[in-house]
């Protein structure tokens, strides 16, 4: 089997198995994965006799080796059923779950979120040959988007991953640009009631047109000295020099002469694991930098 780094194909196939529903069971776009690989002959397999499952990767699909938010499509085509013989036809084919299918098929489903990208979609697809997908997706914590029955048994399901941030983790600073400084805030933010609706109580000594002020994330990060990272934000690594952005619901660090990256825990950790990280100024008060 092949190596390949996370970047290197936009689309994730956790649980691949004999790629039955692929126009193309070679498609260059796709990382094909499975806990499984071997080949055999069954009685009947579309007229063949011969059955592979031939994943480019062995993984687990509870426990992903890929960074957070790296695919732009994920598909999850789990085992589907929890009885019978490790050599059935069923078993063999399509693979089976343990008793705790429920833990199991939750661990799959938030590493299939995990792994994905913001604006990105996940493609569910079940059987009710054994449990009912209404089980299934009372398993997971979130909904579909859309579910469509394909056969007497067999349910696609599509679900997209928005935007979704803790009101604890939201923070944000404002420059002001005719005075050039940053504008001072007051208060903080409330949950108002059992709905979760946000009441904005900040009261901010702003002026009225918008323009004039400069809205700036906090990407959820603290530099070394725990100070807080901003969009707009110049941070230093151990040899490098960037300026924090934000663009398309995602951080980004864009440096001299090489593509901009995504700021995320992966590199972030990377970065503290081997130097530093800190912030040095910001576009606005240190222009030259």
């Amino acid at each position: 089997m092949k190596e390949y780094k996370h970047t290197e194909k936009p689309i994730l196939d956790v649980c691949c198995g004999g790629k039955m529903f692929y126009i193309d069971k070679e498609n260059e776009n796709v990382l094909f994965c499975d806990n499984r690989f071997f080949e055999t002959t069954f009685d009947k397999v579309g007229g063949s006799g011969k059955f592979s499952v031939k994943p480019d990767m062995i993984v687990d699909f509870k426990n992903l080796p890929f960074e957070n938010e790296t695919f732009n499509l994920v598909i999850f085509d789990p085992p589907h059923i929890i009885r019978g013989s490790d050599k059935s036809f069923m078993c063999q084919k399509y693979g089976r779950l343990s008793k705790n299918w429920k833990v199991e098929l939750k661990k799959g489903f938030d590493e299939c979120m995990r792994v994905l990208r913001v604006g990105g979609t996940l493609i569910f697809k079940w059987s009710e040959a054994q449990i009912s997908l209404t089980d299934i997706l009372n398993c997971f914590n979130k909904k579909p988007l859309i579910a469509q029955k394909s056969s007497k048994t067999s349910h696609f399901c599509i679900f997209y991953k928005g935007v979704k941030m803790k009101l604890k983790d939201f923070d944000f600073r404002l420059w002001h640009k005719p005075s050039e400084s940053f504008v001072e805030i007051r208060g903080s933010f409330l949950t108002a009631n059992a709905k979760d609706e946000i009441v904005f109580e900040k009261s901010l000594i702003v002026p009225t047109d918008d323009e004039s002020v400069e809205i700036e994330l906090w990407s959820g990060f603290h530099d070394c000295k725990g100070k807080k990272i901003y969009e707009n934000d110049i941070i230093q690594t151990t040899e490098e020099i960037g300026v924090v952005e934000y663009n398309r619901g995602t951080f980004w660090v864009r440096q001299e002469n090489i593509e901009p990256y995504r700021l995320n825990v992966a590199i972030f950790e990377e970065f503290m694991n081997y130097g530093k990280v800190e912030v040095i100024g910001n576009i606005h008060e240190n222009a030259d930098s």
